[in-house]
């Protein structure tokens, strides 16, 4: 018991030590961020949003010069500290919405994100339908069939012949 004692007044202590410097970890700001950390963060946003001057390219690989200025400018605001949502706000209000890689999910763009999970239910349900039609079709009795086995006369030279064939093949 008395070896615990110390034991656990240490890990007690050490819990409060690090409680009390948990606020000043999470008020960090991005002034104290690591070059890595910034070339990361810069490096995901390049990604997340359009060139405006590559169609089709975003920000991190399209090979035009403005937008090699254009990532600068973004890795500069990151290293300012500046957030993700102020970084979007400024290059919506400089280039548009069309710099988002993905529209926004708010009025008519949200159709774009609604559409394809729609298409599937709607497909799935004419599937659906189908096959239970398929599998409610009855047969009409009233329709004359024709019983193949009833109806077949076997001819004896031709099923000898085959005998014949197949013994002589088994060999």
């Amino acid at each position: 018991m008395r070896r615990f004692l110390p034991v656990t007044a240490s890990l007690i202590l050490i819990a409060g030590l690090l409680t009390a410097a948990l606020p000043a970890f999470a008020q960090q700001d991005a002034t104290t961020l690591t070059q890595e950390q910034i070339d990361q963060e810069a490096s995901r946003l390049h990604q997340k949003f359009m060139s405006p001057f590559c169609p089709g390219k975003n920000l991190r690989d399209c090979t035009s010069g403005q937008a090699a200025v254009w990532r600068d400018q973004i890795r500069d605001w990151v290293a300012e500290g500046q957030d993700e949502a102020w970084i979007e706000a400024r290059l919506i209000e400089e280039f548009g919405e069309q710099i988002l890689s993905a529209p926004k999910f708010k009025g008519f763009n949200a159709l774009v994100w609604l559409f394809p999970g729609v298409a599937i239910l709607v497909g799935l349900a004419i599937i659906f339908g189908f096959l239970q039609r398929q599998h409610s079709i009855k047969l009409d009795p009233t329709v004359p069939g024709k019983n193949v086995a009833a109806d077949y006369q076997a001819d004896p030279e031709l099923e000898a012949r085959l005998e014949q064939e197949l013994n002589s093949r088994a060999r």
